[in-house]
């Protein structure tokens, strides 16, 4: 250990309340290696005079204002996910899925702020687990709550429940038939959760790559690969870099649909294909319309791209221009209505303004792929 000024009053001191071995250092300017294994080492920095101070003149241990260190800790630790909780579909029934047993901690740091509780939730999961509205919604969420059970619900998911349970991911079965893809969607024991609130504002986030583009002198398209950010996307992999994940590219890519459904708050799903449809346009009526008029009229389609399960999505336009031009012009300004999930997990990596009369996206009076910025807000 070190002398001088390098430590303030003593050099460390075991703490063995709560039937805890911690070994508190008191350190100044400079890193420290304590010997001993067994010990649970919590370093306490001291810089430029300031900061936490856990030693009395006379080197005796006081706890800090607000509570001893692991008071401190637990205030900065969130619900999440620490271990386990994979979510697959099952293999012999794809209108079930598999849940790999888990453990989490369910947080409550607001409620009493100097005493907040640490719940470690273990949770066995199970297999064929079914899904109670698969017939009648096209995406379900699984969460486990205080007890370690799992619960499968269609709402959107509310900062509240971040905090109240321990968030898994998503089942998507959009034909309401079956399971076509399980995504994995937690806070991975992330801490500080009024900072995740914030990150989870900007919703999933391109890195580098993944742009879409005609694929010849067709209707069809093409992804390039690349590797995108969202929290949790890469957990099932690397829960040691649980958020940013590579991805293949794709050729003549098969894709989903989506238009506003009558309420306004709901999206309708066109089933999965791989061609654009360039004579149709979403006029808010919960019915897709052909519009009419010159071939040369344009309309918009903003593509989504969601990480985590290599699924894309293709918003139909809202608006129909009078030249491609003018559809270019408002890439960035024409907005459509999408639900959280998609500002959650998925981005718009592109916009395709495109003519009514197109029959080839490699045709730039036909069609203009617009790349939209890496980093954006949803």
């Amino acid at each position: 250990m070190g002398t001088g000024n390098d430590y303030k009053g003593v050099d460390t001191y075991i703490d063995n309340r709560d039937n805890q071995r911690e070994a508190i250092l008191v350190v100044k300017d400079k890193d420290v290696t304590v010997d001993g294994d067994d010990l649970n080492k919590t370093a306490v920095m001291e810089v430029d005079g300031a900061g936490l101070d856990f030693l009395a003149d006379d080197g005796e241990y006081k706890p800090p204002a607000g509570g001893t260190p692991s008071v401190r800790v637990n205030q900065l630790t969130g619900t999440g996910l620490v271990d386990g909780g994979l979510l697959t579909i099952n293999g012999g029934d794809d209108s079930t899925f598999d849940l790999s047993a888990g453990t989490g901690f369910i947080v409550n740091n607001y409620t009493a702020p100097d005493a907040p509780t640490v719940l470690t939730v273990p949770f066995a999961g199970g297999t064929g687990l079914t899904v109670p509205d698969l017939a009648s919604a096209p995406v379900s969420r699984v969460l486990i709550d205080s007890n370690g059970d799992v619960v499968v619900i269609t709402d959107e998911l509310t900062d509240d429940d971040y905090r109240d349970f321990i968030v898994i991911g998503s089942l998507v079965h959009q034909n309401q038939t079956n399971i076509t893809n399980a995504v994995m969607t937690p806070f991975v024991a992330l801490g500080m959760f009024q900072i995740v609130q914030f990150i989870s504002l900007f919703g999933a986030q391109n890195i580098t790559g993944n742009e879409f583009t005609a694929n010849g002198s067709n209707l069809t398209i093409d992804k390039a690969e690349g590797t995108s950010w969202r929290l949790g996307a890469n957990y099932a992999l690397d829960n040691k870099n649980p958020n940013i994940e590579d991805i293949p590219s794709a050729a003549a890519l098969t894709f989903l649909g989506v238009y506003s459904a009558a309420s306004g708050t709901e999206l309708n799903i066109i089933p999965a294909s791989t061609l654009i449809d360039p004579l149709v346009y979403d006029d808010g009526s919960g019915v897709l319309n052909v519009f009419g008029g010159s071939g040369n009229q344009a309309t918009l389609r903003h593509i989504y791209f969601f990480p985590a399960s290599n699924i894309t999505v293709i918003r139909i336009g809202t608006f129909v221009y009078s030249t491609i031009d003018d559809a270019v012009a408002f890439a960035d300004a024409e907005i459509p209505f999408v639900t959280s999930d998609f500002r959650r997990q998925g981005y718009v990596r592109t916009v395709l303004a495109v003519t009514k009369n197109a029959v080839d996206l490699s045709n730039l009076s036909q069609a203009v792929f617009v790349q939209e910025n890496s980093v954006k807000l949803s």
